[in-house]
């Protein structure tokens, strides 16, 4: 009988409230870093050798077929200024001069499919570059086979990946702050739709904190 009872109990049991299967992230992160040559602690800068600035966006739209798997799409977009330089010694003030100058500003998007593993919080995910544009007036040095540079980068169909790891804490009902670090690994191969110059292959890789929120539904 004490079987019979217990069957009876679980089936008279009320269901378990619904997991959220869907979620929305939105992320935003600054970056700025600069180099410089001094005499002194204290004196006037003069030109810098190395500045870097960069904002960012990321947002990510994912479904959940399993507990811990989500499948989904996300967005990246940059906007950022570079500048490089060699130190050239300094002038009759003290203040640095610098040579063989590179700098301009970047703009890039990247969009497509994301898988992502979560535990307790926790969560390591991988996303497909299936769209990658960048356009870059710092990489004049980079035209495409007919020497033309005002086309925006395109990124190759086999190297366009990131890779992301963080952690997500409620704060209300289904709404969460999400802290993410994310590693991004592409080459540029063509601008627009012609290749670059010598079929060369320009790569780039990056770090990328985020903080930002998701909600769950």
């Amino acid at each position: 009988m004490r079987p019979l009872f217990t069957l009876c109990l679980l089936l008279a049991a009320p269901p378990l409230a619904a997991q959220p299967t869907w979620q929305v992230d939105l992320h935003a992160t600054v970056i700025r870093f600069e180099q410089q040559v001094k005499l002194e602690i204290g004196d006037d800068p003069g030109k810098p050798l190395v500045e870097d600035s960069l904002f960012a966006l990321f947002g990510t739209a994912t479904w959940a077929p399993l507990p811990h798997l989500q499948l989904g799409w996300f967005a990246r977009f940059d906007r950022g200024h570079q500048l490089a330089a060699r130190f050239a010694g300094e002038d009759a003030q003290g203040r640095t001069v610098t040579e063989g100058v590179i700098q301009g500003s970047s703009t890039e998007f990247w969009t497509g499919p994301l898988v992502r593993g979560a535990w307790r919080g926790l969560f390591v995910e991988l996303g497909y570059g299936l769209v990658g544009v960048r356009e870059d007036t710092a990489r004049t040095d980079l035209p495409d086979d007919r020497g033309a540079t005002a086309a925006a980068f395109r990124t190759s169909p086999t190297v366009a990946w990131l890779l992301g790891v963080g952690g997500q804490l409620n704060v209300w009902r289904t709404l969460d702050v999400v802290l993410r670090l994310q590693y991004r690994v592409r080459y540029y191969t063509r601008r627009g739709d012609r290749p670059l110059v010598g079929e060369r292959a320009h790569g780039t890789q990056d770090y990328t904190p985020f903080i930002g929120a998701a909600w769950r539904f």
